[in-house]
């Protein structure tokens, strides 16, 4: 495989990996990925192929709503971005097939649809037991490439930025060990900080989680708190990596 066989984004002449969350459009993705983020330029948005889709599956949006989103596009106070990984797509023609990692088997996810395009790991590349590429360079070229596009966006907010992983029990102090999520949240924290320094103006960021929970796709078996729950008991024990980010906070409200 070469960089040729990726299906890209090209904001500014430079390879950018497909977002996790808009890969189910990888092929119009190569030239048309502003689409997806058109609430900021509902006037356009209307006007692209993406509105012809969103009908097809939504046929009853008329044209005077898209004339009541135009009214409200202007009065957008913030943009929020959830980033948690991005994929890489290469062509594909073999027979489609979908298999979704819900248990956090390591390599069992499969993304390919023919003709469409398949989902690959990239040398270089760690992913998470759930098959999720680590890749902070993804959040920091998505941050430039909406900076880009968007010129008159209003201020941005990192809304959901995380690691889900397979946590140990507690300690006998009943602290739980996480290196790998202060890891994952000091890589993506770096790339946050690089683009603001570039001039992106990024105002916040929100941590997920402030506890582990109930997952609609992976059950309790994902953990992305930075407090452990024992789902038998209710406990919480505080983790390493909420020590560490009550460290960050304190040192980043400092330096204000």
């Amino acid at each position: 495989m070469t960089r040729d066989d990726i299906i890209i984004c090209d904001p500014e002449g430079e390879y950018f990996p497909l977002v996790q969350a808009l890969k189910g459009q990888v092929i119009r993705l190569a030239t048309d990925s502003k689409d997806y983020l058109n609430p900021m330029d509902i006037q356009l948005s209307h006007k692209t192929e993406l509105m012809e889709d969103i009908r097809r599956v939504m046929p009853h949006i008329k044209d005077s709503d898209m004339e009541e989103l135009a009214k409200a596009a202007p009065r957008n106070d913030m943009f929020g971005l959830n980033y948690y990984q991005s994929a890489f797509i290469a062509a594909y023609d073999g027979e489609s097939t979908n298999s979704f990692n819900g248990t956090g088997d390591k390599g069992t996810s499969c993304f390919k649809f023919k003709g469409v395009g398949q989902q690959v790991d990239m040398p270089g590349i760690p992913t998470t037991d759930w098959d999720w590429l680590i890749y902070p360079q993804g959040l920091y070229d998505t941050l430039k490439h909406i900076s880009a596009t968007y010129p008159n966006l209003p201020v941005i907010y990192i809304t959901e930025n995380g690691l889900g992983h397979k946590d140990p029990e507690p300690d006998a102090n009943g602290i739980v060990a996480d290196p790998e999520r202060i890891d994952f949240v000091d890589q993506h924290m770096e790339k946050v900080l690089r683009a603001r320094a570039e001039g992106v103006d990024v105002q916040g960021y929100f941590i997920w989680s402030l506890q582990d929970q109930f997952s609609w796709a992976n059950g309790y078996n994902k953990r992305y708190g930075l407090f452990y729950i024992d789902f038998d008991t209710q406990k919480r024990y505080i983790k390493q990596s909420a020590l560490w980010y009550k460290e960050l906070a304190d040192t980043m409200a400092d330096a204000q």
